[in-house]
């Protein structure tokens, strides 16, 4: 008796934080769906992997956040938290031994494998589709959209030569003072067209089995010829890159790129989670002297080619909120934009 009434006050006091944490998750949905660029790229997934897992937002509908129990999470704890799908890592003043025993001490505990009938690994492969989402909202008083195409999954060979790419578009803020100076085509043109856009910005999104290469942007886009040419700069530059870069260029995208690894890895915390990331991915740690080889070994051939397999005529997948966006093309228009005439 007295077991059963202490497991009753267990069940009870976990539904209790159940319910405490569900009004925590309900009141972060609310700031994440005030945050304009979180909401384009969970509408951009949507789109661009209909019916696949990777459709689906971090948070979930709130109709699955209102009714998840506490027996929901301890079933999926016990699907989901196996040894092989964990990993430990540590960066910074870090005793190897100790991390060792302290690992063996809390974690030697866990499953190698979920119980039957509570298989953790049912994951449906990504699918990639081409289609597009608008969200009419004329009082925000700027338009917020994404255009992507399906990029490369993390342990793909050309990963580095597409974040080359991302590096070679620049991100264009019309803050900035020395955006004519640009290097960047795509960055001195849209400063010289100050009026179309307040930031533009490439992305390079890479997830276990695919991912997403494309520009975010916000525009004040007034009428049909802010539209048009605002998406003519943007896609003409993307499509450029299958028509070959400089050796000059490249060598200034290469810098520029193992400038923005070091500075995503200063500090222990960032440090870790990339170790965490490789071990997760690559089943190794991957050092940034061996990335930095890779990226040096990568040739204007190369990244022309990488350029070509992802953007020229590919489908493409585009999401907007905001005003206005019925001057920015649709989505065949949007298609045509992948490639150029070539006679």
């Amino acid at each position: 008796m007295r077991g059963g009434a202490a497991r009753e006050r267990g069940r009870v006091g976990a539904q209790v934080n159940v319910e405490r944490e569900r009004d925590v998750i309900l009141r972060e949905m609310e700031e994440v769906e005030g945050q304009i660029e979180e909401v384009v790229f969970d509408r951009l997934h949507e789109v661009a992997y209909v019916g696949t897992p990777l459709s689906r937002t971090i948070l979930g509908p709130v109709e699955n956040i209102q009714s998840i129990s506490s027996d929901d999470i301890v079933r999926y704890v016990q699907a989901h938290y196996t040894a092989p799908r964990m990993v430990l890592a540590a960066a910074g003043a870090v005793d190897h031994d100790e991390l060792h025993s302290l690992a063996e001490k809390h974690f030697s505990g866990v499953p190698a494998e979920a119980p039957a009938g509570l298989d953790g690994n049912t994951d449906a492969p990504a699918l990639f589709s081409g289609a597009d989402v608008r969200d009419y909202d004329d009082s925000l008083g700027a338009t917020h959209f994404a255009l992507a195409f399906e990029g490369l999954r993390w342990t793909d060979p050309d990963v580095f030569a597409l974040m080359l790419c991302q590096s070679l578009l620049g991100t264009y803020d019309a803050k900035s003072p020395n955006a004519k100076h640009s290097s960047s085509p795509m960055v001195s043109t849209l400063a010289r067209h100050s009026h179309l856009a307040d930031f533009v910005q490439p992305f390079c999104t890479c997830y276990h089995d695919t991912g997403l290469f494309g520009v975010y942007a916000q525009a004040n886009i007034g009428g049909p010829a802010d539209g048009s040419d605002l998406l003519q700069i943007i896609q003409d530059e993307l499509v450029s890159l299958t028509t070959g870069v400089s050796d000059d260029d490249l060598e200034r995208a290469k810098s520029q790129l193992k400038f923005n690894m070091l500075q995503q890895m200063d500090g222990t915390s960032p440090t870790a989670e990339e170790v965490g990331r490789q071990l997760l991915t690559f089943g190794r740690r991957m050092h940034l002297a061996e990335m930095f080889a890779r990226i040096e070994m990568i040739s204007t051939e190369d990244l022309q080619r990488v350029a070509e397999r992802v953007i020229w005529d590919q489908e493409v997948a585009f999401a907007g909120v905001g005003k206005n966006l019925k001057y920015v093309g649709d989505i065949n228009a949007l298609r045509r934009g992948t490639f150029w005439n070539r006679f």
